[in-house]
C-alpha cells in the first residue's frame, strides 16, 4: 500500500526517527535546531532507530504524514547502540558500515511505501557530532 498526505490543519517539515538512548537526545535536538527545524519536526524514538523497519514504524510514518504533512524522514543512528548488542566495536569502521547498510536498506523499503517523501540518513558519535551518511 502506498501512503499519501491528506489535508492537514497544522504541519511540520520532517519526521525524525532516532534511538531512545538518552545520551544522544541533547545533541540530536541541538542538531535539529541548528538545521533550522526547531518546532518543525515530529520525533519518533525507538530502540535502534530504523534497525527493524516493521509495520509499526510504517504506521507511525503514515500517521505523521497524514496528521502533519511531513516532507521528509530523517533517520539517525548512533555509535555504541545497545539495540545492536555487543557484536559491534564502538567507534570501529565495521560499526559505522553496519549502521549505514541497515539505514540504506530500510530507507529503500520505506521509499517504496512513501514515494513522495525525502529520506536522509545520519550517524551520531559519542562526542555529539552528527554527520550525514
Amino acid at each position: 500500500m502506498l501512503y499519501s498526505c491528506v489535508s492537514v490543519k497544522h504541519t511540520c517539515s520532517a519526521l525524525v526517527l532516532s534511538c531512545i538512548d538518552f545520551r544522544f537526545q541533547s545533541s540530536i535536538r541541538n542538531f535539529l535546531v541548528g538545521s533550522g527545524l526547531e518546532n518543525e519536526y515530529d520525533l519518533l524514538s525507538r530502540p535502534g532507530s530504523s534497525k527493524d523497519a516493521d509495520q509499526a514504524l510504517i504506521g507511525n510514518i503514515a500517521l505523521s504524514l497524514r496528521l502533519h504533512g511531513i516532507k521528509k524522514v530523517m533517520v539517525i543512528h548512533h555509535q555504541n547502540c545497545g539495540a545492536y548488542g555487543e557484536r559491534l566495536i564502538s567507534g570501529s569502521i565495521e560499526e559505522l558500515e553496519k549502521h549505514k547498510g541497515d539505514m540504506q536498506a530500510n530507507i529503500e523499503l520505506l521509499k517504496e511505501k512513501f514515494p513522495g517523501l525525502e529520506f536522509e540518513a545520519y550517524f551520531a558519535n559519542l562526542s555529539g557530532e552528527i554527520v550525514k551518511v
